[in-house]
């Protein structure tokens, strides 16, 4: 790794950016479900539930495909010959896909419908997907990661517009902690997916994905059954708009530090997972390599939906703190060769990862103003995202040269450090996120 970067991996949408709502999850991209957003009418009486259901499968299955290679990295890496630095790129390109859609089409449910734009996802995962089968070179791979990438954005926020409006209850809440589980847990369930069916299949690089495009298949069925909320635009690619105030820099400063942070060690589980296994640890195995990453993903989970109602600035400035404590034992698991120890370290992140992303990005929300909200969280997610990538891609080509368990290490320095910075700015300007 979706570095749900829980990974995500979240309830992502503009009108919570616009609102004081919880924001849980991980980084994604913002759509909207207010009045000029997702048009998507309400389903039935008679089934009233089936069209929010099937949105919430759709993006449990989108999600998949943030961490489905994530243990299959080291077999692609043997059977092309490549190392950690163009490992690191290959995750790399997925964020950038995510990124493109942040930048360049962020708010686009808003202006042709939420439908269209899941298909569109759904399609653009399949090109993706039918690549990985098709794969010859490190080119179709870094391809097919960033198709996957754009795919995961559009599904983001799209997804989590229309899960708000087709509740039956047009509870939000409930919504955006639908969409926080089918984000964080669909990564956590591709790395253990893509992890057992490496571990089992004769030819995982190839069956993996055919199996992944036979629930594509099915998402796609699913969308093509919600009612057609489809709108015309000439308007595809619009720049978002990001700037923070001057008045609460600082603030954002500190949170946008520890977001980047956080993403920074979803990026490492992300990618990096079955490298530190084989290479450090001498385990070898898909099936462990995608369990680890899982275990990550479900604490994360599990902590935002069991503490979604505390985001204060304690727990902001504690789930940063328990996060490098978690950083730190892996390391320490790294240098120690135990497993035990990284899988200690793998749960006190993901329980730290939660409760600071959730606070963190509430924070962040609630404190800036109401007219330029969606423009302070767009500066946040292109923070977390940017922070689930360039860290990685540095261990990854620092690797080779110093080897991995020293880049580990300096990993583990950085995310203290931005930690430190991150803890320090949050003391100094208080406050509450609402």
């Amino acid at each position: 790794m979706t570095p749900r970067f829980t990974a995500p991996q979240a309830a992502h949408h503009r009108a919570a950016s616009r609102r004081d709502s919880p924001l849980p999850g991980l980084p994604a991209v913002p759509g909207d479900a207010g009045p000029q957003g997702c048009q998507l009418p309400r389903p039935p009486r008679t089934r009233p539930w089936w069209g929010f259901c099937a949105v919430a499968v759709t993006l449990f299955t989108m999600m998949l495909s943030a961490t489905l290679p994530t243990a299959l990295y080291a077999t692609y890496a043997h059977r092309f010959g490549f190392g950690p630095g163009t490992l690191t790129l290959i995750f790399a390109a997925y964020v950038a896909g995510i990124l493109a859609v942040l930048v360049l089409l962020g708010d686009l449910a808003d202006r042709i419908g939420c439908r269209a734009v899941l298909l569109a996802a759904v399609i653009i995962a399949v090109l993706g997907s039918a690549l990985f089968v098709a794969a010859g070179s490190v080119a179709m791979l870094l391809l097919a990661r960033l198709l996957h990438g754009v795919a995961v954005g559009l599904a983001l926020g799209a997804g989590t517009s229309a899960l708000t409006r087709l509740h039956p209850n047009a509870d939000r809440s409930a919504a955006a902690l639908v969409s926080t589980v089918a984000n964080v847990l669909g990564q956590g369930c591709g790395a253990m997916l893509g992890g057992l069916l490496g571990e089992w299949f004769p030819d995982p690089l190839r069956y993996v994905w055919v199996f992944y495009l036979a629930l594509l298949i099915t998402a796609a069925y699913l969308m093509w059954r919600l009612p057609d909320d489809t709108r015309k635009t000439s308007h595809w690619l619009r720049l978002t708009h990001v700037s923070v105030p001057a008045e609460i820099r600082l603030l954002f400063f500190a949170n946008a530090t520890g977001g980047f942070a956080m993403s920074a060690v979803l990026g490492l589980y992300s990618s990096l997972t079955p490298s530190i296994l084989h290479n450090l640890l001498h385990l070898g195995s898909p099936a462990l390599a995608g369990t680890v990453s899982f275990a990550l993903f479900s604490v994360s989970a599990l902590t935002q939906v069991a503490l979604r109602s505390v985001k204060t600035k304690s727990a902001a400035i504690g789930g940063v703190a328990i996060l490098t404590t978690g950083i730190i034992t892996v390391a320490a698991a790294a240098a120690l060769t135990s497993l035990t120890l990284l899988l200690l370290g793998t749960v006190i992140a993901g329980m730290g990862q939660g409760l600071a992303f959730m606070s963190l990005l509430a924070s962040t929300s609630s404190a800036a103003p109401d007219a330029r909200r969606a423009e302070v969280v767009s500066a946040f997610y292109i923070a977390a995202w940017l922070g689930a990538a360039l860290p990685i891609i540095g261990v990854g080509f620092a690797a080779p040269a110093i080897g991995l368990l020293p880049s580990i290490y300096a990993f583990t320095g950085l995310i203290t450090l931005l930690a430190g910075i991150a803890i320090i700015g949050l003391l100094k300007v208080g406050g509450r996120a609402r």
